[in-house]
């Protein structure tokens, strides 16, 4: 039956069209719908995600189009707990199964009466529970002294780093962020001192277990003299220079800066200074000792004392 359809074919929208025998064809119009269903397309919300590890995704998926569905599938890398699935939302708890950041990539597909859209494919970052690795350079260390804690996290260039501090008998710690901890650290009385440094690593949010470092500070010793000015003898008697600390545990040794005319002048460690001197001419003798203080490493100022020996007439 040869005849016209009107109007013309709109493969856009859903139209009824009527069809018209031409004139001297035996027949009747007759009409027919044709059913135009739009292909959808999803939006995801958000397009990324970064998540910790043990934390669910949280992707919304909606379409312009009412009654879209959605399907997906997962490819993962050092992830477990992504599986395919259908729904408006993906929510999957993710674990990272490796040291470094993993991650999944969903692949979802908005169908509308049995017409696909374009897939749109969604990353999800998992970061895993960051550690962290403290070394001191130098543990103790004397006041005045650089901390000097060198941070180092499992997840390299990306963890960051954080921490608090308690003090015992020391000042000049403080609070802080970086890779590096570099306080001077100061006693505050002749007795060894503490600083305590709880430290928590963070990778993209994500924080892991806090790690605590204990550094031990230890005082600078003084040296005490006495007597103080020094001594006066007779050719052949013997010094009697006494030498203490402040701080228990200290240590003296003694160098010869300057001597002149004198027998028996040594060098040597000690608590005190007991040398039998004599002149080796009938003149005045004379010597110079400078004494320095060690205390569990830390050396503190020398300090010097001389004795005048004078020849028997």
């Amino acid at each position: 039956i040869n005849g016209t359809w009107a109007p013309a074919f709109n493969p856009n929208v859903t139209t009824t069209y009527t069809f018209t025998p031409n004139t001297g064809e035996c027949a009747t119009t007759a009409t027919m719908q044709v059913t135009i269903t739009q292909i959808p397309s999803v939006i995801a919300t958000p397009n990324t995600e970064t998540i910790c590890s043990l934390q669910s995704t949280g992707i919304s998926l909606s379409s312009t189009i009412a009654g879209t569905t959605f399907s997906w599938t997962t490819t993962a890398t050092d992830v477990s707990g992504d599986s395919s699935g259908t729904g408006n939302v993906i929510s999957q708890l993710l674990t990272a199964t490796g040291a470094l950041v993993g991650n999944v990539q969903y692949t979802i597909t908005p169908t509308n009466n049995s017409c696909s859209g374009t897939p749109v494919n969604v990353t999800v970052l998992v970061t895993p529970k960051p550690t962290l690795t403290a070394t001191a350079t130098s543990n103790p260390i004397c006041s005045g002294s650089p901390t000097a804690i060198n941070l180092a996290g499992s997840i390299p260039s990306s963890t960051n780093f954080s921490w608090n501090l308690i003090q015992n008998n020391v000042t000049g710690g403080s609070i802080g962020t970086g890779n590096t901890i570099n306080d001077i650290l100061n006693t505050i009385n002749t007795t060894p001192g503490e600083a305590v440094y709880a430290i928590t690593p963070e990778v993209n949010g994500c924080r892991g277990t806090t790690t605590t470092i204990s550094i031990i500070v230890n005082p600078i010793p003084s040296v005490i003299i006495n007597p103080v000015t020094g001594q006066s003898l007779c050719s052949g008697e013997t010094t009697a220079i006494s030498l203490s600390s402040p701080v228990i545990n200290t240590n003296f040794d003694w160098t010869i800066v300057s001597q002149n005319n004198l027998n028996g002048v040594l060098t040597g460690p000690g608590t005190s200074i007991a040398q039998t001197l004599s002149v080796i001419l009938p003149s005045l003798g004379t010597v110079t000792y400078e004494v320095t203080p060690t205390s569990n490493g830390c050396v503190g100022s020398p300090v010097q004392v001389s004795v005048d020996v004078k020849p028997i007439p």
